[in-house]
């Protein structure tokens, strides 16, 4: 996703997934802790449905918190930048994910249905 932005908002940077990784191993709580205020930046309703122990402790009793602490970042980091951007770059990113998540794109995955 992170690609498709930058297409549209080249100003657009995001951290890359070692660096994330490091930053949740080095002090996981910490990481989560601010992930959740960035959340709550984003959608205060998020506090009124889980407090931030709560929210801690359901990542860290996720099979592999790891992959999902970097999904749950990166989506963060795009949704700030959305909150940032003038309607028309928004418009074309979000032009951009459908197309990519139609599998109309050169970089989209090919997939079988299967009846």
């Amino acid at each position: 996703m992170h690609y498709y932005l930058k297409q549209c908002y080249q100003q657009h940077t995001f951290t890359p997934k070692t660096l994330t990784l490091k930053y949740f191993e080095a002090n996981p709580e910490k990481f989560l802790g601010d992930l959740y205020t960035k959340a709550i930046l984003l959608d205060p309703s998020v506090k009124t449905r889980e407090s931030k122990e709560d929210f801690i402790k359901e990542i860290m009793s996720k099979r592999q918190p790891d992959h999902y602490v970097i999904s749950k970042a990166m989506s963060v980091e795009i949704a700030e930048t959305f909150t940032k951007i003038p309607k028309d770059t928004a418009a074309c990113a979000i032009r951009r994910f459908i197309s990519y998540a139609a599998s109309s794109t050169d970089h989209s995955s090919v997939f079988i249905k299967v009846l």
